[in-house]
Protein backbone atom coordinates (compact mmCIF):
# COMPACT_ATOMS: atom_id res chain seq x y z
CA UNK A 1 0.00 0.00 0.00
CA UNK A 2 1.40 3.37 -0.91
CA UNK A 3 2.76 5.79 2.03
CA UNK A 4 3.02 2.32 4.26
CA UNK A 5 5.96 2.55 6.51
CA UNK A 6 8.14 -0.63 7.34
CA UNK A 7 9.81 -0.66 10.12
CA UNK A 8 11.51 -3.34 11.45
CA UNK A 9 14.47 -2.89 14.34
CA UNK A 10 15.85 -0.12 13.19
CA UNK A 11 15.39 -0.58 9.73
CA UNK A 12 12.76 2.01 7.99
CA UNK A 13 11.08 1.81 4.39
CA UNK A 14 8.39 4.07 2.92
CA UNK A 15 6.24 3.37 -0.41
CA UNK A 16 5.43 6.61 -2.04
CA UNK A 17 2.20 6.66 -4.38
CA UNK A 18 1.37 9.17 -5.98
CA UNK A 19 -2.35 9.47 -4.54
CA UNK A 20 -0.92 10.08 -1.46
CA UNK A 21 0.81 13.22 -2.11
CA UNK A 22 0.80 14.56 1.96
CA UNK A 23 1.70 11.13 3.17
CA UNK A 24 5.07 11.27 0.27
CA UNK A 25 6.18 14.44 1.72
CA UNK A 26 5.28 13.26 5.35
CA UNK A 27 7.73 10.44 5.43
CA UNK A 28 10.60 12.64 4.56
CA UNK A 29 9.79 15.16 7.03
CA UNK A 30 9.65 12.36 9.17
CA UNK A 31 13.16 10.97 8.63
CA UNK A 32 14.14 14.94 9.25
CA UNK A 33 13.02 15.45 12.74
CA UNK A 34 14.57 12.35 13.76
CA UNK A 35 18.24 13.21 12.57
CA UNK A 36 21.35 13.91 14.90
CA UNK A 37 24.37 15.04 15.28
CA UNK A 38 25.80 16.08 11.80
CA UNK A 39 23.33 16.17 9.03
CA UNK A 40 24.17 15.48 5.78
CA UNK A 41 21.95 15.72 2.30
CA UNK A 42 23.38 15.24 -1.15
CA UNK A 43 21.21 15.27 -4.19
CA UNK A 44 22.41 16.64 -7.66
CA UNK A 45 19.47 18.50 -7.91
CA UNK A 46 19.25 20.43 -4.98
CA UNK A 47 17.45 23.59 -4.45
CA UNK A 48 15.87 26.07 -2.10
CA UNK A 49 12.78 24.00 -1.44
CA UNK A 50 15.12 21.84 0.65
CA UNK A 51 15.37 25.07 2.84
CA UNK A 52 11.81 25.33 3.83
CA UNK A 53 11.52 21.45 4.92
CA UNK A 54 14.54 21.31 6.96
CA UNK A 55 13.56 24.45 8.48
CA UNK A 56 10.33 22.91 9.72
CA UNK A 57 11.75 19.90 10.34
CA UNK A 58 14.90 19.76 12.15
CA UNK A 59 15.35 19.67 15.84
CA UNK A 60 18.13 22.19 16.03
CA UNK A 61 18.69 20.98 19.63
CA UNK A 62 19.65 17.54 18.61
CA UNK A 63 21.87 18.51 16.04
CA UNK A 64 25.58 20.69 15.07
CA UNK A 65 25.80 20.98 11.85
CA UNK A 66 23.86 20.34 8.16
CA UNK A 67 25.57 19.86 5.04
CA UNK A 68 24.05 20.30 1.87
CA UNK A 69 25.88 19.08 -1.21
CA UNK A 70 24.70 19.50 -4.75
CA UNK A 71 25.59 19.68 -8.56
CA UNK A 72 25.16 23.66 -9.64
CA UNK A 73 21.81 22.74 -11.79
CA UNK A 74 18.99 24.06 -10.14
CA UNK A 75 21.22 27.20 -8.29
CA UNK A 76 20.28 30.39 -9.02
CA UNK A 77 21.34 33.81 -6.94
CA UNK A 78 17.65 33.03 -5.55
CA UNK A 79 18.77 29.70 -4.14
CA UNK A 80 22.28 31.43 -2.64
CA UNK A 81 20.37 34.57 -0.89
CA UNK A 82 17.94 32.17 0.56
CA UNK A 83 20.92 29.61 2.01
CA UNK A 84 22.37 32.92 3.53
CA UNK A 85 19.49 33.74 5.51
CA UNK A 86 18.65 30.09 6.44
CA UNK A 87 22.32 29.61 7.14
CA UNK A 88 22.37 32.84 9.73
CA UNK A 89 19.23 31.79 11.33
CA UNK A 90 20.81 28.06 12.04
CA UNK A 91 23.92 29.91 13.19
CA UNK A 92 21.43 31.70 16.13
CA UNK A 93 20.87 28.15 16.94
CA UNK A 94 24.68 27.66 17.48
CA UNK A 95 24.38 25.18 14.31
CA UNK A 96 26.82 25.38 11.49
CA UNK A 97 24.78 25.42 7.99
CA UNK A 98 26.92 25.09 4.64
CA UNK A 99 25.95 23.78 1.21
CA UNK A 100 29.05 22.83 -1.03
CA UNK A 101 28.80 22.33 -4.50
CA UNK A 102 30.36 19.53 -6.42
CA UNK A 103 31.16 20.32 -10.70
CA UNK A 104 28.12 19.38 -13.06
CA UNK A 105 30.56 15.72 -13.84
CA UNK A 106 31.07 14.90 -10.43
CA UNK A 107 27.03 15.38 -9.56
CA UNK A 108 26.25 13.04 -12.66
CA UNK A 109 28.67 10.37 -11.46
CA UNK A 110 27.07 10.41 -8.14
CA UNK A 111 23.42 8.93 -8.86
CA UNK A 112 22.20 8.13 -5.26
CA UNK A 113 20.58 10.70 -2.95
CA UNK A 114 21.43 10.21 0.71
CA UNK A 115 20.14 11.81 3.96
CA UNK A 116 22.26 10.76 6.89
CA UNK A 117 22.99 11.79 10.30
CA UNK A 118 25.84 10.50 12.85
CA UNK A 119 23.71 7.05 12.95
CA UNK A 120 21.35 6.12 10.16
CA UNK A 121 21.84 6.80 6.22
CA UNK A 122 18.33 6.64 4.36
CA UNK A 123 18.34 6.67 0.62
CA UNK A 124 15.41 8.70 -1.11
CA UNK A 125 14.47 9.76 -4.52
CA UNK A 126 14.89 13.62 -5.52
CA UNK A 127 12.86 15.96 -3.10
CA UNK A 128 10.74 17.27 -6.40
CA UNK A 129 10.25 13.57 -7.38
CA UNK A 130 8.62 13.45 -3.67
CA UNK A 131 6.57 16.22 -3.55
CA UNK A 132 5.10 15.50 -7.13
CA UNK A 133 4.47 12.09 -5.84
CA UNK A 134 6.09 10.06 -7.94
CA UNK A 135 6.10 6.10 -7.46
CA UNK A 136 9.29 5.39 -5.57
CA UNK A 137 10.72 4.67 -1.91
CA UNK A 138 12.60 5.84 1.03
CA UNK A 139 14.81 2.98 2.42
CA UNK A 140 17.38 2.67 5.69
CA UNK A 141 20.77 2.09 3.27
CA UNK A 142 23.83 0.76 4.27
CA UNK A 143 25.11 2.65 1.03
CA UNK A 144 28.69 3.87 2.11
CA UNK A 145 29.38 7.49 2.41
CA UNK A 146 32.85 8.12 1.52
CA UNK A 147 32.28 8.82 -1.72
CA UNK A 148 29.63 11.97 -0.85
CA UNK A 149 32.60 12.80 2.04
CA UNK A 150 35.27 12.92 -0.89
CA UNK A 151 32.89 15.07 -2.84
CA UNK A 152 32.40 17.34 -0.02
CA UNK A 153 36.13 17.73 0.80
CA UNK A 154 36.80 18.87 -3.07
CA UNK A 155 33.28 21.05 -3.35
CA UNK A 156 33.04 25.01 -3.77
CA UNK A 157 31.04 26.53 -0.86
CA UNK A 158 27.80 27.99 -2.50
CA UNK A 159 28.63 31.64 -1.59
CA UNK A 160 32.08 31.05 -3.40
CA UNK A 161 30.37 29.60 -6.29
CA UNK A 162 29.71 31.54 -9.61
CA UNK A 163 26.26 32.19 -10.71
Amino acid sequence: EGGAELVTGRQFETYLHPDQPFSNELAVRRIIRKLEGIVFWYEQHLDRKVLEILTDELVTGSISEVRLLSGPANLSPKTKKAFGRFSAELGNKEVIAEWRVVEAEVARGMHARVIADDDEVFELPPLNSVLAGTVDSIRESEIPLDPFEKAWEDATPLEEWNL
